[in-house]
């Protein structure tokens, strides 16, 4: 069975809440960020490469998918906060994608790459309310063709 993009981001999020100092992780992204569960991360889908020189049976999905992780609230940091706060998180995510190359269950998932992460910044989403950052995984999926060459 192939796996889908919702099955992948549910992994990818499992992982997210396993980061030492990550309270909670979501997929899909909650409508709103409650600040007791700060620092959360949540998976956002993103854009995906085909390679089809694969093989004659099968082609390769790389799609990123980005882990953002809102740390705490925009009025509550200045820059020192913002360095103190979210500079150890980064590593403690990244580590946690590192040290976990496969995803459990999905047979079809070759490997993830941590690509790389923005460093800290204001996110974007829920009104830009939270300063955070955001990681950039690649996912191989080795997916059968459903059509001959």
């Amino acid at each position: 069975m192939t796996s889908s993009i919702s099955d992948i981001a549910s992994a990818l999020s499992v992982i997210g809440r396993s980061a030492p100092g990550i309270t909670a992780s979501f997929y899909p992204p909650p409508p709103g960020i409650n600040s007791a569960a700060l620092p959360c991360a949540y998976v956002v889908t993103g854009d995906a490469e085909y390679v089809f020189d694969y093989n004659e049976a099968c082609y390769v999905e790389i799609r990123t998918f980005q882990i953002r992780v809102a740390v705490f609230m925009s009025g509550q940091g200045d820059p020192h906060q913002v360095e103190k706060h979210i500079s150890p998180l980064i590593q403690s995510v990244a580590n946690a994608y590192m040290a976990r190359p496969h995803l459990p269950g999905l047979a079809d998932v070759r490997r993830i790459i941590v690509l790389n992460d923005s460093g800290p910044i204001l996110l974007e989403e829920y009104g830009g309310k939270h300063f955070g950052f955001s990681l950039q995984i690649r996912v191989e999926i080795v997916k059968p063709r459903e059509y001959k060459p």
